[in-house]
């Protein structure tokens, strides 16, 4: 018998030591809906913070179908665990590109996708929108949550990055077994608030791992800079913070993950007054995030306070050092979305994530414009979560394999052939059309707090809308259908950091031609007056600009992830006349007729190795550099740029 036992014990022991992060424990089918079911489902199931999306969701007419599964990840102290996401597709027999969603903070572990909730106020809101615009989602519970094992480590770097490849791993075992799902071998990522977070901590674990590679990531109001953007200046340098419980978190998510923010128990940080729903809420997880005082300073003693605020080295704050994420050489196209005011999350986390990870790309590569923001109004918070919807299913669509419309998700279109469509929805972001079939009867303004809308009848109006997020009424094939629009003007960008060559009337740009879409040349009044295929680049070896040499014309570059802008300055002299370089004694020297505001000196390399703002003055002087070949870059009171190649 003991013999048998031992046997007994060995096997067991051995089958749980073969269980890997994203194996699958378990799958059942949690949705199966009919289109008019859907409606009945988003009803109730979308929140009143969403119901700004509502028609937009219901414009759809198809079914979906969702699974929960359960599969093995490893928690903060590397340990295995069970932990639990969502699996959702349409129930359309086309091919369908995939989006792994990370959802935004919520009020109880039980509000996550798998249960097919959210938080309160919101819903289901955000993965129904991917879903119902024909992609397959993926939507990862984290650990801790749902009916995973644990506690759940709040805006975690590691367990958030790696719970959801482990459960993209699992879910796509789930989906070879239930057979039949044609899909793409693309995979876009986006999360709102700390599904931001968790989006670019899975980004960066991925690129790190040389792991699964994404198309795209897209997020909205993420806290990527917890150490500066949310606690000084979400937290220290204001009196009220709406929602104190998420301070209250962090702290025991710093103390659960080795962070001795304090050394036996809560109470010798948080106040008396909030000890005992402190431990209800947080440490026996009973969830919420609104029980917390709007002076959030009251939920924690005054030492605690004091010693956060005058040590630099305290553990809160090396503890969100160690999870701000945005510091990295990011090569995945993205767009870091905010609103401002944001009162819960800093918008200033989405900008210096896109300021940051573009300086790791050299001065003359165009790629770094693929790491964007996209500002959708002084909307809060919450009220950026529509914007958000709209302008990510926008960014998905007019990037994804099965082209715009992916045959049949926004216009019903009957043609249901597999092969993927040219996705060339976007031609021109300053000369914007639609396809002439398509006829716009209504626009819905979503970057106010209170949205408007107007009808439109003409397809040029477009393009005198300000920078924004929007939907559209269309007719298209005697039926309406409602599609999101993002207006975002270009970034207009220095002549020498576009081009690489000017020879002959020939302009080489610094971009491979395998990247380049199209560029359009564009006359005073922002229209097209001349635009280049990709073939015709390759052909002609440039954009061949012979005949567009005595006006002012715009070039617009339009690669799939990002567009930008610039002039060529019609006469050298005319620079050399603004603009003067000189060196001596070690240092590079500038004068100019305008004032200058900003200057750079890069090395060879697009490292920036001096750099001087608020200049306010026609002159400046370098310290002494090291001998060399530098790039000066001097931006003026206008915000025009000029570079200049040096040598010490």
């Amino acid at each position: 018998m003991k013999k048998i036992n031992f046997l007994l014990a060995t096997i067991l022991a051995s089958f749980t030591m073969a269980q890997s992060p994203g194996d699958v424990i378990n799958y059942k089918q949690n949705l199966n809906l009919t289109p008019s079911g859907v409606v009945d489902f988003i009803d109730q199931n979308v929140g009143e913070d969403a119901a700004g999306a509502l028609s937009y969701l219901k414009s759809f007419n198809i079914g979906i179908v969702a699974y929960k599964i359960e599969y093995y990840t490893k928690n903060q102290n590397n340990q295995l665990v069970k932990a639990t996401g969502l699996l959702m597709y349409p129930k359309k027999d086309i091919k369908h590109s995939t989006i792994v969603t990370t959802h935004p903070t919520t009020d109880h572990r039980s509000n996550v996708p798998s249960n097919l909730r959210g938080i309160y106020g919101v819903g289901f809101a955000l993965e129904l929108s991917f879903v119902l615009n024909g992609y397959i989602v993926m939507a990862p519970d984290y650990v801790g949550m749902g009916d995973g094992e644990g506690v759940h480590p709040y805006v975690h770097n590691d367990t958030e990055g790696t719970a959801t490849l482990d459960f993209i791993t699992a879910a796509n075992k789930v989906i070879d077994k239930i057979g039949g799902i044609k899909r793409y071998n693309e995979y876009f990522i986006t999360g709102y608030s700390q599904g931001g977070h968790a989006a670019m901590a899975t980004v960066k674990r991925a690129t790190e791992t040389n792991g699964l590679k994404f198309n795209y990531l897209y997020t909205g109001a993420g806290p990527f800079d917890l150490s500066y953007s949310t606690l000084k200046l979400g937290l220290l340098d204001k009196t009220l913070y709406p929602t104190s419980a998420i301070p209250a978190y962090l702290v025991n998510t710093c103390k659960m993950t080795g962070f001795n923010v304090y050394n036996q128990d809560a109470s010798e940080i948080i106040s008396p007054e909030y000890l005992s729903i402190y431990k209800e809420r947080v440490e026996n997880e009973g969830g919420g995030l609104f029980w917390g005082p709007v002076e959030w300073r009251k939920l924690f003693k005054n030492q605690f306070i004091n010693d956060v605020t005058n040590n630099q080295n305290h553990a809160l704050r090396n503890c969100l050092k160690a999870n701000n994420n945005y510091d990295w050489y990011n090569k995945t196209p993205s767009t870091f979305g905010y609103a401002d005011p944001d009162f819960i999350v800093n918008a200033n986390s989405s900008k210096v994530a896109k300021d940051v990870q573009r300086k790791y790309y050299p001065w003359y590569d165009l790629g770094k414009y693929k790491i964007d923001n996209l500002y959708w109004g002084p909307l809060g918070h919450v009220g950026g979560i529509v914007p958000y919807i709209l302008a990510v299913n926008y960014k998905f669509n007019t990037l994804r394999s099965g082209g715009f419309f992916n045959q049949w998700a926004l216009l019903n279109f009957k043609n249901e052939n597999e092969q993927p469509v040219t996705n060339n929805f976007v031609k021109s972001a300053i000369d914007f059309s639609f396809p002439n079939d398509l006829q716009i009867l209504e626009i819905v303004d979503y970057n106010q707090e209170k949205t408007t809308t107007k009808k439109a009848a003409q397809n040029n109006e477009i393009n005198s809308l300000q920078d924004g997020v929007y939907t559209f009424k269309v007719l298209v094939d005697n039926q309406e259908q409602i599609i999101p629009f993002v207006k975002k003007t270009p970034e207009m960008i220095d002549y020498n950091e576009a081009v690489k060559s000017d020879k002959n009337n020939i302009l080489t740009l610094n971009l491979n031609a395998e990247d380049l879409n199209q560029v359009n040349i564009l006359d005073q009044n922002n229209k097209i007056v001349h635009s280049i295929s990709q073939e015709q680049y390759k052909s002609d070896k440039g954009v061949d600009v012979s005949n567009f040499l005595n006006d002012d014309y715009t070039y617009e570059i339009v690669t799939k992830e990002f567009i930008v802008s610039f002039k060529k300055p019609q006469q050298d002299s005319l620079v050399k006349e603004d603009l003067q370089v000189y060196t001596n004694n070690n240092q590079i020297h500038a004068s100019s007729n305008s004032t200058i505001s900003t200057a750079n000196v890069m090395d060879m390399n697009g490292r920036i190795i001096w750099s001087k703002e608020r200049i306010n003055d026609k002159n400046i002087s370098t310290t002494n550099l090291p001998k060399g070949i530098y790039i000066i870059q001097l931006i003026n009171d206008k915000g025009e740029t000029f570079s200049k190649k040096v040598i010490l």
